[in-house]
């Protein structure tokens, strides 16, 4: 049985949209804005058929790149982004999060979202 409680997938869409605004707008670090992102994600009810983490609301990569920041932090001569390492990963990683938040707004906003 459903939870009346739940969210709707419009209002999930809602929330992570000012999720990624705020990363977008610089109002929040790519990384807290992805763990925003995350928590809203965790919190939506998904459907039965969606295969893969975000796959429902197309944040799968974005929330793939939320655990990269772990795996750069904690491995920086060893793990890389875009040939990156260390410092320098996590600033590719940044842009390429602010990129595709953007992508995924401004994809909403072409589909009258």
């Amino acid at each position: 049985m459903p939870d009346s409680n739940a969210p709707s997938k419009e209002q999930v869409e809602w929330a992570m949209s000012g999720a990624l605004r705020r990363i977008v707008s610089g109002a929040a670090r790519p990384r807290a804005g992805l763990r925003d992102l995350v928590a809203i994600y965790h919190s939506a009810p998904t459907a039965d058929d969606a295969q893969f983490v975000g796959e429902e609301y197309e944040i799968a990569q974005l929330i793939g790149y939320f655990y990269d920041y772990d795996d750069l932090e904690e491995h920086p001569t060893e793990v890389s982004f875009k040939g990156q390492y260390g410092a320098r990963g996590m600033a590719a990683l940044d842009t390429e999060v602010v990129r595709l938040a953007k992508a995924w707004l401004d994809a909403r906003e072409q589909a009258g979202g």
